[in-house]
C-alpha cells in the first residue's frame, strides 16, 4: 500500500465480529473507525442507521450491555464521506454466532484492493505455531475461533466466555463465583482464628 500498488484509495469498508451492534461499536468499532480515519483523513459528513428487530431504535429498545452500560441498536451501518472523495462504510451487525475473523477493514483503490484482518488474538496465538501445510492453518483458525467464543474466558467480560454472555449465563456464573469466594474466605478466617486461639493457649 505504501508503494502505491492499489492506487489512490476510493472506498473503505469495515466490519465487526458480530456482537450486538452498539456493543461492538463501543468496544472494537472504535479501532476500525480510527483506522478508517487514518486513511480517509477528515470526514465531511456521516450518515448512520440503527435498527433493532427491523425497525429504527426507540427508547424501548435500550438494553444493558455486558459491561453494564445502556446500549441500543442491534444493527448499525454508518456511511462516511471524506475530503478528497473517499467514502467509507462501517457495519456493526449482530450475527447468530460471533465471528472474530469477520473483524476486518478493506481498502479499495483505483488499481486493486487490500483486506486487513487485524484480529490480534489470531495473529498472536495461531501464528505462534509453525504450520507445515496451508491446510493445517486453515483447520487451526476455525478451531481457535470456536475456542475463543465457547471456551476461553475474556477479561473484558468479567472472565466468562462470549457464549456465556450471549446466552444469559454471565450473571449466574458471577453469582456462583462470588458465593464460592465468600465460603473460601469464611473458611480461611475461621482457620486463622482457630490457629490464633491455639497459639494464645500454648504455654
Amino acid at each position: 500500500m505504501d508503494q502505491g500498488r492499489i492506487g489512490d484509495i476510493r472506498y473503505i469498508h469495515g466490519s465487526g465480529k458480530g456482537y450486538y451492534g452498539s456493543y461492538g461499536l463501543l468496544n472494537i468499532g472504535t479501532h476500525i473507525i480510527n483506522n478508517i480515519i487514518a486513511f480517509g483523513d477528515h470526514a465531511s459528513s456521516v450518515i448512520a442507521s440503527l435498527t433493532t428487530n427491523g425497525h429504527p431504535i426507540t427508547p424501548q429498545d435500550v438494553v444493558p450491555s455486558p459491561s453494564g452500560r445502556d446500549i441500543a441498536g442491534e444493527f448499525i451501518m454508518a456511511t462516511m464521506q471524506f475530503q478528497g472523495g473517499i467514502r467509507a462504510t462501517l457495519v456493526q451487525h449482530r450475527f447468530p454466532e460471533m465471528a472474530p475473523i469477520g473483524h476486518y477493514m478493506e481498502l479499495h483503490g483505483a488499481e486493486g484492493r487490500i483486506l486487513c484482518q487485524s484480529h490480534q488474538s489470531i495473529q498472536r496465538e495461531v501464528n505462534q505455531v509453525p504450520y507445515e501445510l496451508p491446510s493445517d492453518l486453515e483447520a487451526a483458525i476455525p478451531a481457535f475461533v470456536t475456542c475463543y467464543n465457547y471456551s476461553r474466558y475474556h477479561m473484558a467480560l468479567s472472565n466468562v466466555t462470549p457464549d456465556d454472555v450471549l446466552n444469559g449465563r454471565r450473571e449466574q456464573i458471577l453469582k456462583r463465583r462470588k458465593e464460592v469466594q465468600l465460603r473460601t474466605i469464611g473458611r480461611r478466617r475461621r482457620y486463622n482464628k482457630r490457629v490464633k486461639e491455639l497459639s494464645a493457649g500454648s504455654p
